[in-house]
């Protein structure tokens, strides 16, 4: 906290961030009503990156960051090729 501001003085929070195994498309819709962007954090597998692709969310934090390019750039290109995969709800939803 900065000496002399307070909690009111701050900037509301200009998106969400939640653990991937929270993940559900009740969770995307909600940031998107209220205009937040929402990033994941942390999708090391290939089930938990796929669901944050098809959910469409802002940003993806992992641990294993060129793996993760390497997924998402063959799904650009499948995607290219055959069209948008269809959104399906997460885990939860």
């Amino acid at each position: 906290m900065v000496p002399g501001l307070t909690a009111l003085a701050l900037p509301p929070p200009c998106r969400w961030s939640v653990s991937v195994k929270l993940l559900d498309s009740d969770l995307v819709a909600a940031g998107g009503a209220h205009a937040k962007p929402l990033s994941v954090w942390v999708a090391d597998g290939e089930a938990e990156l796929e669901a944050a692709w098809r959910l469409g969310v802002e940003s993806v934090i992992t641990n294993r960051p060129r793996w993760a390019s390497g997924v998402m750039a063959r799904w650009r290109r499948q995607c290219e090729r055959d069209g948008p995969w269809p959104q399906q709800p997460g885990p939860g939803g």
